[in-house]
């Protein structure tokens, strides 16, 4: 079975989305609709006689009255001069030729009674754009300056790093330029690329917002002493709702990463001296262990009972924040040190005790 051959006319859509026609046989672009894809009802709808607007009927009535002369003729609409507009009820109909004497085609006619100076076309502007390059017919004579016209193509169609593959190749797979580049590897490696430079040009834009915001937003920071390690985001976020220096940062994530690192620094700090406090702490209460005379054979209990009822317990807030747990670890590492001495102790007095007993068998001899 021979395959289909392509539609005559395909439709697409611009950069900034507006849709327009391509004919695959003469290569042609139109931002008007063939004929060839009208619907009956937009090519009746076409050739069936204008009607006047209702503001430019209030226009002729006003006039008809200030004048008081014969009514004009209906006014041709705003860049439709082919049209011949319908009869209006209560006005008098003119032959084509005093046409030109209407105020809205003729503003010398009438310059003072224009609501409105009249357009050169009704049609929005042709997008300003780059226009698109001609693929040779052997082809680009380099692979950069092919890879540069796909890259054209990705930017004509507005892609962006959120796009997937497929969804690229759905947008631009109807494109002239999509041929610029021979096989499929090379589209999506100039796809890849063309997303890692616009990431890297974003990240880029992004850190240098970043170093600037960043002195501002740590004095701010700093220089209030109700924010803590542990204050949230939302919270500091209404706090500085009408702060300038907080308002510079236009992107609220790009402030919640400022907030973010400048809390991370604080409980940085926190950590750091939660640890040295409680070594110092630690430190203090082994020494308060060996001034209590505690030895290998005391229990935890009762060594407990006896620091808490220190003065130097009571005295010491580092030793007071020590929650039980860590009080019972730096007990048993001195009941560990001190078990060491003793069997230490013991050895010596093994090996001194068989040295004499040697010393006194040799003499008995």
């Amino acid at each position: 079975m021979s395959a289909l051959p392509p539609p005559l006319w395909t439709e697409h859509r611009n950069a900034e989305g507006r849709t327009y026609w391509y004919n695959n046989v003469t290569k042609a672009s139109s931002w008007e609709k063939p004929d060839d894809l009208k619907t009956p009802f937009e090519t009746e709808t076409k050739e069936s006689k204008w009607e006047m607007p209702p503001e430019l009927t209030e226009i002729a009535d006003r006039l008809k009255h200030d004048d008081n002369a014969q009514p004009p003729t209906p006014m041709r609409p705003i860049g439709a001069p082919n049209f011949v507009p319908a009869a209006q009820p209560g006005l008098a109909q003119q032959p084509p030729a005093s046409l030109p004497l209407n105020p809205l085609t003729n503003p010398a006619a009438t310059p003072a009674r224009l609501p409105f100076a009249p357009t050169a076309s009704a049609l929005p502007a042709r997008p300003n754009l780059p226009d698109d390059p001609v693929i040779p017919i052997n082809g680009f004579p380099t692979h950069e300056e092919a890879e540069k016209a796909f890259m054209h193509l990705l930017k004509k169609a507005g892609v962006d790093p959120t796009w997937t593959w497929d969804a690229t190749m759905r947008a631009i797979v109807t494109d002239p330029l999509y041929k610029a580049l021979g096989s499929l590897a090379e589209r999506k490696a100039a796809w890849q690329k063309y997303n890692d430079d616009i990431k890297a040009k974003a990240a880029e834009e992004r850190e240098g917002r970043l170093n600037k915001l960043r002195p501002g937003f740590k004095t701010l920071l700093v220089g209030n002493p109700d924010i803590k390690h542990y204050s949230t985001f939302r919270t500091v976020d209404k706090l500085f709702s009408q702060h300038p220096t907080w308002l510079a940062a236009k992107i609220e994530e790009e402030r919640r990463f400022l907030f973010d690192e400048y809390v991370s620094e604080l409980k940085r700090a926190q950590v750091s001296e939660e640890r040295e406090s409680r070594t110092r702490a630690v430190a203090r209460l082994v020494d308060l262990f060996k001034e209590l005379q505690v030895d290998v054979v005391t229990r935890w209990k009762d060594a407990q009972a006896a620091v808490l009822e220190s003065p130097a317990y009571k005295a010491d807030r580092e030793m007071q924040a020590l929650p039980a747990l860590d009080m019972l670890l730096a007990f048993e590492d001195l009941i560990r040190v001190l078990e060491r001495e003793w069997e230490d102790q013991q050895r010596k007095k093994s090996i001194e005790l068989a040295r004499r007993d040697r010393k006194a068998r040799e003499g008995f001899r």
